[in-house]
């Protein structure tokens, strides 16, 4: 595993490890800046914050992602179909 891969790993352990979800389901309601707001499956409203995807993925508004947290924050990880 590259330095990288350790770092990435060893976030996701944390993550576990506070008893907090580690990957999140989610609907896409809003394009800001380059970012996504979502609205998080189980909840009423869109979250004021805005997050990132990864690179290669594709997103479109009203489209279900799913999501992972890192280092304090999810991140857009992919679509689902």
């Amino acid at each position: 595993m590259s330095l990288k891969s350790n770092n990435l790993l060893r976030t996701i352990q944390k993550a576990t490890e506070n008893n907090e979800p580690n990957v999140r389901l989610a609907m896409v309601k809003q394009t800001v800046s380059g970012k996504y707001r979502v609205q998080f499956y189980g909840e009423s409203e869109t979250s004021q914050k805005a997050y990132m995807k990864l690179r290669d993925v594709s997103i479109r508004t009203t489209t279900p992602v799913m999501m992972q947290k890192i280092n304090g924050t999810y991140v857009i990880i992919g679509n689902v179909e």
